[in-house]
């Protein structure tokens, strides 16, 4: 690498001292939070409850998804870039309340609604691309004036509609299968109701949005301090908030990338998300684990947790 970044944008090492063992603290916790977390996936693919892969999977792949969120958050918080933490935050807020939904009742069910929503979903998608559909005919005339397409990039060609085919036909090979049935019965039933595709979490007792599933779950504060207030940086409709200042000579400036603003609120709602997901499964699948995880909670995790609970910055 040549080229050497701003330092007055870019700093290449975070003070002062206690500011950055702060971070490499709250770095570490978050990854034997991860560590641990790989654990309680293995216990869940052994366990003899899980003895159906095709509906089983959307829990164990949502455990997985969270324990992806959070590494990806510790290797940030170890460079002090928070803002971007907070994206895949909102991802495991929203992963958390999707473990608990299912595990709360219903759960083949459950599960077989994500399921179907999803070939549903990429059905669509694949069919989107494949030359001579009525989608892709649609498709055509919207991107036809795209500046990718009219520089050259064309994504259509006899290889790929092969490729998305065989994609498709994998999807309706599945959806076919009889314990299916009941779930597609569901979906149709939601789907006259609402007068639109329903979210999975709307079949078997749900809610319409993320917003009433977090209050059908009384999670409705987490929602509002974390999942809607992150919402605003997501969509770069916020970008500003944390981020400027006044300088000395009057004018507006910006603070440097990797100031570590926030890290507390961010390390705070990793650890519980983490925690509450852990808990949730442990208790759902195996529950005779559950003595083991808070004496390796208690012994490995809680001094530093309460350390950075407890830390002001």
């Amino acid at each position: 690498m040549s080229t050497l970044p701003n330092e007055d944008i870019l700093p290449p090492s975070i003070e002062p001292k206690g500011f950055r063992e702060l971070i490499e603290l709250i770095s570490s916790t978050l990854e034997e939070l991860v560590n641990y977390g790989t654990h309680i996936i293995q216990w869940i693919g052994d366990n003899p409850k899980f003895k159906n892969p095709d509906v089983d999977v959307p829990l164990l792949l949502f455990a997985r998804h969270i324990l992806q969120l959070v590494d990806s958050i510790s290797i940030l918080v170890s460079k002090s870039v928070i803002d971007p933490c907070k994206l895949l935050l909102r991802s495991a807020l929203e992963t958390m309340l999707y473990i608990i939904f299912i595990t709360k009742e219903k759960s083949e069910d459950r599960s077989k609604a994500y399921l179907l929503s999803y070939i549903k979903y990429n059905k669509i998608v694949y069919t989107r691309f494949i030359r001579g559909t009525p989608l892709n005919k649609e498709l055509q005339k919207k991107i036809k004036n795209d500046r990718f397409i009219k520089d050259g990039f064309n994504p259509f060609d006899q290889e790929f509609d092969d490729h998305l085919q065989k994609k498709i036909d994998n999807l309706n090979e599945w959806i076919d299968k009889p314990y299916f049935s009941e779930t597609k019965t569901e979906y149709n039933r939601m789907r006259k109701k609402f007068k639109r595709k329903p979210a999975w979490y709307l079949l078997y007792g749900g809610a319409e949005n993320i917003e009433k599933l977090a209050e059908k779950l009384n999670y409705r504060y987490l929602y509002e301090v974390a999942y809607r207030k992150w919402s605003n940086i997501l969509h770069a409709s916020d970008v500003m908030t944390g981020n400027i200042a006044a300088s000395e000579n009057g004018k507006g400036s910006f603070f440097q990338i990797g100031l570590g603003l926030n890290v507390i609120e961010v390390a705070t709602f990793a650890i519980n998300i983490s925690l509450t997901s852990y808990h949730t499964l442990i208790d759902f699948v195996v529950p005779q684990r559950k003595v083991e995880f808070s004496l390796r909670y208690d012994k490995e995790i809680k001094d530093s947790i309460d350390k950075i609970r407890n830390t002001k910055i």
